[in-house]
């Protein structure tokens, strides 16, 4: 499978990581988590909820009973008088309920006559359990008078935060009759606060919780010993539903209080009821307020915390967000370095859906709520950050590789590595390639005889020839030498392992094609007088290291090796519109290959070795008489035109051999410079051989000696076959002196008995 590989180093996208965590987490911290909390993602978890009909429901014990315009039109006051209250409660105390809330008991109004607010303190002594509302200020309120907080939570007091203000609730001659006085208080946004500490060692609990036991121990929070969860700031997100869930479960006060005063028994409150009196739900009074789940009065927001006490339905929080930022932090990075650019996008959008989707799942299902919206923003921020930075790089590099690239490769390859340039292989690596030397015969020498604009004018079209074939072929051109290519193939641009195993063959098959295309335009030029640039091509496969070997931020894609070497060697001891090839090349072509080309082993010298190595000479002709007889035409056209030196056959009669490390030949034709000598082993030109003559009367030998010459060396300037396993080698002298040379020249003619 294929892997992206990304261009952002580790320490780099560790940074960008880094600070796009440090970012999220000082907006978290600094209000940020309230203000997505409480606009997006509150609302959004809420209203899906409600929507979708997943709202806890209401337990069947709590009985709502609204002082609603309807019950304050029959009563026909401004209040409810306390006679009223007295009967009312009187009648509900007949079924023994569970509990009884009153919110807002300071509008509780008192009656003039002392036995009517004894009657009231009768009656409210006669419930089981009767819990008080009352309201905490930071101001004050004319008008009415500040309750006295019970000390029932004295111990616990340091614990929580201390808020300066006054608490209203029932007035002093009737607070005592209440079981318990609970606060109302709404922190908006849904919030309400379990405790508020009103002195150094007095606190009053949330009016809601005293349907059971509330208790505050080492700073948490419980209801009949289960846990109420709260936030960090000791809050309790009220888990409500929708308004409409509970007006359709809220009756109107008048329907029992019609029956208290006939004096009749509720028959719809038993011993099990929660009963919920809410006091300023008509007009005028009603104190509407914006929660999550939408806008609903204030005494609904009391009533659900009732119902989640009994149910223990809280809204429970994952804590630790801040790890859960950096977690997604690092998965964005993970997206935004190892995907390309169409998955990353879909990676990441998908990812984003799937955690919202899983933190609204958690809330409809269970009401818990998991932190999703930080740990979202952190993965796309990071991927985001990361992944501009990683086109950005990509974009420079591509530009890089177009600059570094451009004319190395086909066209058609190099706009698919800039599509992707993060997959092309950067990193220097040894392989198995081919190599191929293209060099262009005695170009400087033709280039002083004509016109600069001529040469250069051939010297591109024959470049851009080769190029092409190239290209074709599935080569690799690595540098262009002024007057020849360096080329490889056999390595693919992508993250693939599997490399090519014909790429000797593809070689082989560009080089023939050169040649072939060579000789043809050549004899054009030939023909009509025009320069003509014959070429020597070698061609080596073996391990190469292969790579960008640039520094900073230069792209210098290219190959160096053993290989390279001595396919460069091989070029150089090729000769005219041939191929040299080295063994391993020969051994590819023989296992892998169907391809004939006529191929003569062929000893060449390499640089640093003392022993002629041997190779393999191709005949990119081989099977065609006419193209064949087109070359011989070529080389002597070309030979012509080098030679200097006038040159002398040998005598027939008096044959003349030479004898070295090569082995031994006979001399065809001499001059002041060199010989020309019929061998049976083929050396590639470049060699560098010594040898001494030999004649069958020694003659030669002695006139030599007498002149001090023992021994001679001597350079193969060119070699060529002349039928099977005979050979025509010229040797040039090499490392003598003008006299030695002119002296031996001398004795050879004299031998020969040649005359001036």
């Amino acid at each position: 499978m294929k892997r992206t590989t990304s261009p952002i180093s580790v320490k780099k996208g560790a940074a960008i990581c880094l600070i796009s965590y440090v970012v999220l987490l000082l907006v978290f911290l600094s209000g940020g988590k309230e203000f997505v909390n409480n606009r997006i993602v509150h609302p959004l978890v809420f209203q899906i909820r409600n929507q979708t009909h997943f709202a806890i429901p209401l337990d069947p014990r709590i009985r709502i009973y609204a002082i609603d315009q309807k019950t304050m039109n029959t009563v026909d006051h401004e209040t409810i008088p306390m006679k009223d209250w007295t009967a009312l409660l009187g009648a509900i105390a007949k079924s023994k309920p569970r509990a009884v809330f009153i919110d807002k008991s300071f509008l509780l109004t008192l009656s003039k006559d002392e036995k009517e607010i004894q009657k009231f303190k009768v009656a409210v002594a006669s419930l089981p359990n009767v819990i008080a509302g009352a309201t905490f200020t930071p101001a004050q309120v004319q008008g009415l008078a500040e309750m006295d907080v019970p000390a029932d939570f004295k111990n616990e007091a340091a614990s929580l935060p201390l808020s300066q203000g006054f608490i209203y609730g029932p007035r002093p001659e009737i607070v005592k009759a209440f079981t318990h006085v609970g606060h109302t208080n709404y922190e908006d946004n849904g919030y309400i606060k379990p405790f508020i500490r009103t002195t150094d060692d007095q606190v009053i609990p949330f009016w809601s919780l005293f349907v059971g036991h509330p208790e505050i121990h080492n700073g948490e929070i419980s209801i009949d010993e289960e846990t109420v969860p709260v936030d960090s700031e000791n809050r309790i997100l009220v888990n409500l539903s929708s308004p409409v869930h509970y007006w359709n479960n809220t009756y109107s006060l008048i329907n029992v209080l019609k029956k208290a005063r006939a004096g009749e028994k509720i028959k719809d409150i038993t011993s099990e009821s929660i009963v919920v009196i809410l006091t300023g739900m008509h007009a005028g009074t009603a104190a509407m307020k914006a929660t999550p789940a939408g806008t609903m009065p204030g005494g609904f927001i009391l009533t659900e915390v009732i119902n989640s006490a009994l149910s223990n339905s809280w809204i429970r929080y994952t804590g630790i967000e801040p790890f859960f930022i950096l977690i997604f932090c690092v998965l964005g990075w993970a997206l935004a370095v190892s995907l390309d650019s169409r998955k990353f996008w879909a990676m990441l959008m998908a990812s984003e859906i799937l955690l919202a989707a899983i933190g609204i799942w958690s809330f409809v299902f269970f009401s818990r709520l998991l932190p999703w919206a930080f740990p979202a923003a952190g993965l796309f921020l990071t991927g985001i950050a990361l992944f501009v930075e990683r086109s950005r790089i990509s974009e420079a590099k591509a530009k890089a590789l177009q600059f570094s690239l451009g004319g190395m490769i086909e066209p058609e390859k190099l706009e698919q590595i800039m599509k992707n340039p993060d997959q092309f292989r950067l990193e220097p690596k040894s392989q198995v390639l081919t190599v191929m030397f293209i060099d262009i015969v005695g170009f400087s020498t033709m280039a002083e005889h004509e016109s600069p604009a001529q040469v250069f004018k051939r010297l591109r079209e024959l470049l851009g020839l080769a190029s092409d074939l190239v290209h074709k072929s599935g080569g690799v051109i690595d540098r262009s030498l002024g007057d020849g290519l360096l080329c490889f193939f056999g390595y693919q641009f992508n993250i693939s392992t599997d490399y090519p195993s014909n790429h000797a063959e593809d070689a082989m098959k560009c080089a023939a094609a050169i040649q072939n295309e060579i000789l043809r335009r050549d004899l054009l030029a030939m023909n009509s007088g025009d320069i003509i640039f014959p070429l020597r091509i070698g061609v080596n496969t073996g391990e190469v290291y292969v790579g960008d070997l640039g520094a900073g931020h230069k792209i210098d894609f290219t190959i160096i090796g053993h290989s390279v070497n001595f396919a460069q060697r091989l070029e150089s001891a090729c000769e005219n519109y041939r191929v040299m090839c080295g063994p391993a090349t020969k051994d590819f072509l023989d296992q892998n290959s169907k391809i004939k080309l006529g191929t003569t082993r062929k000893h060449i010298a390499i640089k640093h070795h003392t022993e002629l190595v041997e190779a393999y000479e191709f005949d990119p002709y081989y099977g065609d008489p006419e193209k064949q007889q087109n070359r011989k035409l070529l080389c002597r056209k070309i030979d012509q035109s080098s030679r200097g030196d006038m040159r002398w056959p040998a005598n027939p009669d008096s044959e003349i051999k030479i004898s070295g490390s090569f082995g031994e030949g006979v001399v065809a034709n001499f001059s002041r410079s060199g010989l020309e000598i019929a061998s049976t082993i083929y050396i590639g030109k470049g060699a560098v051989i010594n040898f001494a003559f030999l004649t069958d009367d020694n003659k030669l030998e002695q006139l030599l000696k007498a002149e001090g010459v023992m021994e001679l060396t001597a350079e193969i300037r060119w070699s060529w076959k002349e039928a099977d396993e005979a050979y025509r080698l010229g040797l040039m002298f090499k490392n003598q002196s003008d006299e030695i040379k002119a002296s031996t020249f001398k004795i050879i003619r004299q031998y020969l008995n040649h005359s001036e």
